[in-house]
């Protein structure tokens, strides 16, 4: 198959169709949990120019790696890192406008500990995007 035409179909991860985020406003923020090196992160940051996207991951060394890449592209002022477990995350209630979750959810031990943190900093009216 067709993987440009699999892709256009599915209106893609943020596409047209993905619970509403096929447009963000400039200054919205994005939550992007387990996010690795951050590949995902500095996609998003250029898709939706003006937002700031906050990355976490659990591996120091991934972040480390991570800021590395983002200084390069020199997308460090709108991603950032940090190291911190997602079943507590450092973060206030209601601060992100979008959380975003690809590939990590599967491997978390507390479900619904997950779900209930992610809502927690996820600002009413919200959107969360989970990938497992």
């Amino acid at each position: 198959m067709n993987t440009r035409r699999k892709w256009r179909r599915c209106g893609g991860c943020c596409g047209r169709g993905a619970g509403g985020v096929d447009a963000l406003p400039p200054g919205a923020t994005i939550l992007d949990v387990g996010y690795g090196i951050g590949g995902a992160s500095r996609f998003l940051a250029n898709r939706f120019r003006g937002v700031t996207v906050e990355g976490v991951t659990l591996s120091p060394r991934q972040a480390a790696r991570a800021a590395e890449i983002t200084e390069t592209f020199g997308q460090s002022p709108w991603v950032t890192t940090t190291v911190a477990d997602a079943l507590a995350l450092p973060y206030a209630a209601d601060t992100f406008d979008v959380v975003w979750s690809l590939g990590s959810a599967e491997h978390m031990p507390d479900k619904a500990a997950l779900l209930a943190e992610l809502g927690r900093v996820l600002n009413p009216g919200g959107r969360l995007l989970l990938l497992a």
